[in-house]
């Protein structure tokens, strides 16, 4: 779970959180590695991870290489392509001493009216599944004798930690409306929203978001049925869950209502690291109440760590912890990828996309 300085495990930088502006790599790699020899020291010397936003290229980072928006992507219809993309960002966030993205988003975005349907590649879910290749390449290949739904993430420095979000059915909520209610039956929701999630698993995706959102009236950051029921158990799914920024928090309305319910009705469902960017003391303090009330049984805090140790032990972060110094110089190195991207996407528009002098998103 994230913390306070002795119980930190994972540290995020939140959207337009930079060392400093037009930081340079090598001030990115310093932020990183101090804060790796903080976790370091403590009683355990457990290395902490570091998650960043990389949904299109490493737009955080000043002179990276910016890509196209998913929805421009999903066009192509070309995985040889995403899976250029993908290696090419992982190189870059390396540059800058990050392990972790929170990405890709592979949702399916049936309703345009959906302020963020263009983090959507498709609204069709093939199109969708498709593109979930981008996995393979920030964490690298798997291998035929990888253990079924196990993390796997190979090339230590070169390749990322992924993760497949928002966990699940956030791109059809009732009338497009941000993290609103997904009112659709278990026909469509397992027929069109969760068979990516079903690739990403197969891929050995690392970890996997709970979305805002709700299905059918229960919020996803407590729907147990789902991210227990059937992710961790039908799917085998041994990476982790990470909840969304302040996640829990909106499981009750209004947001922060009633906080010890939430940690309860999260952490229960299943979410093993909780994305708390403001008053960390507070879910800290609410969850160990919790748990030595017996509220939150200690099994399910030693399956959380387990699986948290378990991505960590797979991307290599107990041998090499710190970040590499010689991989600065790949950062904004991949501008021929973008020309590729571009092109591809322009070319396709062009020939296939145009009805009426509109352009229409993926039919």
């Amino acid at each position: 779970m994230t913390g306070g300085c002795v119980s930190v495990g994972s540290v995020l930088s939140g959207g337009g959180s930079t060392p400093s502006k037009h930081a340079t790599p090598k001030t990115w790699v310093n932020m990183v590695n101090d804060f790796q020899n903080g976790a370091l020291s403590t009683r355990l010397g457990i290395p902490y991870i570091d998650g960043i936003d990389v949904v299109h290229g490493h737009s955080a980072a000043y002179g990276a290489t910016i890509f196209l928006h998913n929805s421009g992507l999903g066009v192509t219809r070309d995985p040889l392509l995403i899976k250029k993309i993908g290696a090419a960002t992982a190189l870059e966030v390396r540059a800058n001493g990050i392990q972790y993205t929170f990405a890709p988003c592979i949702a399916v975005c049936r309703d345009p009216r959906w302020g963020r349907c263009y983090e959507s590649y498709s609204e069709d879910p093939e199109i969708v599944r498709l593109m979930t290749e981008i996995i393979s390449s920030l964490q690298g290949e798997i291998t035929d004798d990888s253990e079924k739904g196990a993390p796997f993430v190979n090339g230590h420095k070169q390749k990322i930690a992924a993760c497949a979000k928002h966990y699940v059915g956030d791109g059809e909520t009732h009338l497009g409306e941000n993290t609103g209610n997904t009112m659709i039956s278990s026909k469509k929701m397992f027929g069109i929203h969760m068979p990516a999630y079903n690739d990403s698993v197969i891929k050995g995706v690392a970890t996997i978001m709970t979305s805002y959102s709700s299905w059918n009236g229960v919020k996803m950051h407590a729907n147990g049925k789902l991210v227990t029921g059937y992710l961790k158990n039908k799917l085998k799914f041994k990476g982790f869950v990470i909840s969304d920024w302040q996640g829990i928090d909106s499981i009750t309305d209004p947001p922060h209502a009633n906080y010890t319910y939430s940690i309860l009705a999260g952490i229960n469902a299943g979410i093993d690291m909780v994305m708390v960017p403001l008053n960390y003391t507070e879910f800290i303090d609410g969850l160990t109440y919790l748990v030595k009330s017996k509220f939150i049984p200690m099994s399910r805090i030693d399956d959380a760590v387990r699986r948290i140790l378990r991505v960590k032990f797979t991307m290599g972060l107990f041998e090499n912890p710190l970040a590499d110094y010689s991989m600065t110089k790949y950062l904004g190195c991949q501008v021929n990828f973008l020309r590729i991207a571009l092109f591809k996407t322009v070319a396709y528009v062009c020939r296939y996309r145009h009805f009426n002098g509109c352009l229409f998103f993926n039919h």
